[in-house]
């Protein structure tokens, strides 16, 4: 009985009635991919989200009954606090004298998301003043975005990054690897840029990951203390965040 309740459940979710399906096939490289949530980790079923709209369903994901949201691109990875991150919940009061342009931005952004894709254009959200709303404001707009438009969300701070860069090193090739969600989600946070240690490797990780999502066309929101011209990195960085953001 619980057998047929989950095949059920995975025929709801993918709106596939052939049974005979294998549970794993191969994309264009070759590589195994789940036939249920194709390698998202994420199956897909319409509900409605009253926040939203009272009337129209969504697609919503949850995780893929057969391989239990495995894939790199899964979870957000939000700090704890912001876990239920989305634009219901941020108040824009909060920025005083620019809330009304700080407010028209963020939510062009999360509500046409498709036409800032398609001009390969991010946020770059910095306040000299600590605990301002940075970080939640950046979830709360990838939160609304996952929602909205079924896109992959990543958040990681620049020092969680580059330690994550390190674990890769040790782990080997053969071990899967998080930065791989980092370089390819649709939008990723890269939060508190300017606080990681300075060196000649950093510069050169955090060149690669933003050129890599530029070439792909991969947006990023990222928050700091600092503008973009006074951080302390290689030239190419900052003539890459001026591109992207």
């Amino acid at each position: 009985m619980q057998q047929n309740r989950k095949q059920n459940t995975i025929r709801k979710m993918t709106r596939n009635t052939s049974q005979a399906q294998m549970k794993f096939g191969n994309d264009s490289d070759g590589k195994a991919v789940c036939k249920i949530c194709r390698g998202t980790g994420y199956a897909v079923e319409d509900i409605v989200i009253p926040e939203y709209d009272p009337v129209t369903p969504v697609a919503m994901g949850s995780p893929c009954p057969i391989c239990k949201g495995r894939a790199d691109l899964g979870e957000p990875g939000f700090p704890r606090i912001f876990s239920e991150a989305d634009m219901t919940k941020f108040d824009f009061n909060a920025y005083g004298g620019a809330a009304g342009l700080v407010e028209q931005i963020a939510l062009s952004f999360w509500q046409n998301f498709p036409k800032w894709e398609a001009r390969n254009k991010g946020l770059y959200i910095w306040s000299k003043t600590k605990g301002s709303g940075k970080s939640f404001l950046a979830c709360c707009m990838a939160g609304s975005i996952q929602l909205k438009h079924r896109k992959t969300v990543k958040f990681v701070s620049m020092v969680e990054y580059l330690q994550a860069v390190k674990e890769t090193f040790k782990q080997g090739p053969e071990v899967p690897s998080r930065i791989w969600g980092f370089m390819n989600c649709d939008l990723l946070i890269l939060d508190d840029l300017g606080s990681e240690k300075q060196s000649e490797w950093a510069d050169q990780e955090l060149f690669r990951l933003i050129d890599r999502r530029m070439c792909e066309g991969k947006l990023l929101i990222i928050t700091s203390n600092m503008p973009i011209d006074s951080l302390k990195c290689d030239g190419r960085i900052s003539e890459r965040l001026t591109k992207v953001v």
